[in-house]
């Protein structure tokens, strides 16, 4: 007997529509970071647009603060309870990236910061080399991590999106900043041309670091306006 089911197509997996914060909406977002335990980790989002799992993985070795330049290599995720660290998604995940200067004072900053917390906290320090980290040393956990932004966001009365957002807001601003497809997915880590342009619409060319100098401009002077300068 034959199943008719068999002659049905199963549906097609619907992605979730990428959603962003207008340049206004991240200035806001980023002024009231400042401060915060979640000021590097938005920082870092929103200029450089890594994953979630690329944010948690960076460790100091992959930080090059006298060339300004960070390599992303390895990833941070979580699967229930249990933490689960491997390389990135793919051969064009694992890239390297210019550091805008904002980025490179922040990450001094927090070197210096995480320095001096040693001497309290020396056994969770000594233990990982992770640049995101909580103040006795101990690394984020990437569901922590975003349970503590939509926690922001509510607390501070902005549209809520999901961490993995600001990466979506990197691409919006690439775009707005006159920057090529090609060059946005580059600084995306995108195996190709073609998955930037799947997720993401009418964006334009240049390199990478343009990309990012980009949006530290528009990123920087929206968070002028919204009144606050950025404090080490």
């Amino acid at each position: 007997m034959k199943n008719p089911m068999r002659a049905v197509s199963p549906p097609n997996k619907r992605q979730r529509e990428a959603k962003f914060y207008t340049p206004e909406q991240l200035g806001v977002l980023l002024a009231k970071a400042v401060g915060t335990r979640l000021e590097l980790p938005m920082y870092i989002c929103a200029y450089l647009g890594l994953r979630r799992g690329e944010l948690c993985g960076l460790r100091w070795s992959d930080v090059d603060l006298e060339h300004q330049t960070i390599t992303i290599e390895n990833t941070r995720t979580q699967a229930g309870k249990k933490e689960i660290e491997k390389g990135t998604k793919m051969a064009s995940s694992t890239r390297t990236l210019y550091l805008p200067d904002t980025l490179c004072d922040m990450l001094k900053a927090a070197k210096e910061q995480q320095q001096a917390c040693r001497a309290t906290y020396k056994n969770a320090y000594d233990d990982n080399d992770y640049v995101i980290v909580m103040e006795d040393g101990r690394p984020f956990r990437p569901n922590y991590l975003s349970e503590l932004f939509g926690k922001f966001l509510a607390d501070n009365d902005l549209p809520k999106i999901v961490l993995h957002d600001l990466r979506h807001t990197f691409a919006s601003l690439s775009n707005q900043a006159g920057i090529p497809a090609y060059n946005i997915g580059k600084a995306l880590g995108h195996s190709t041309p073609a998955t930037t342009q799947k997720i993401y619409t009418h964006l334009l060319d240049r390199t990478h670091t343009q990309a990012i100098e980009g949006v530290a401009a528009i990123a920087d002077e929206a968070r002028r306006k919204a009144g606050k300068e950025y404090l080490l």
